[in-house]
């Protein structure tokens, strides 16, 4: 209910400033994680006022998988500096291709993300914290530090730095696409 009260007030359309177009953002990486690699796919929809909803999903070949659907709004829209809050809900688990097997656990928490952009360079740190008791808390949470390039409209590509939940670590790299 909260994911879809701070999509409804952000994406509203009624005050958005006139030379702003709703976007969509899609971004795919590969990070490199202790146990294996990992594909990350996401999707966002951002408003004229700087509202989003997106989806994305993890997926490690040592039987692990992750994916989550969020909303939040950013208090700098439309600028070259960001200050985004949000908040996620999903699942996460582990898989046996072998025996058709699969396990998760459900997720929920919120998302606070700063980042700013000067000419073709821009960084972006993102922590994601679980709503719960003590360890669900820890094992949602999430910090990644992402700085790239944008050399050419509509492309950004940019190396990651992760620290996960339970003590992991890792990093990435990927590329990101605004229509």
């Amino acid at each position: 209910m909260f994911i879809a009260l701070l999509a409804t007030v952000a994406l509203a359309d009624d005050a958005a400033p006139a030379d702003r177009n709703t976007q969509f953002q899609f971004q795919i990486a590969q990070q490199f994680l202790p146990e294996s690699p990992a594909f990350h796919l996401s999707g966002r929809m951002i408003g004229e006022r700087d509202g989003w909803l997106g989806a994305e999903t993890r997926y490690a070949p040592t039987e692990e998988w992750m994916g989550r659907v969020s909303g939040g709004i950013d208090l700098f829209g439309g600028s070259n500096w960001d200050a985004q809050f949000g908040a996620f809900i999903g699942a996460a688990g582990t898989y046996d291709p072998e025996g058709f097997r699969m396990s998760y656990r459900p997720q929920a928490g919120g998302e606070i993300a700063v980042a700013g952009e000067m000419g073709w360079l821009y960084g972006r740190y993102r922590w994601l914290f679980g709503f719960g008791a003590e360890p669900l808390d820890r094992m949602l949470t999430e910090n990644e530090l992402s700085v790239g390039l944008h050399p050419v409209e509509p492309v950004r590509v940019f190396g990651q730095y992760l620290w996960l939940g339970q003590g992991r670590t890792g990093v990435g790299i990927g590329a990101q696409v605004t229509f």
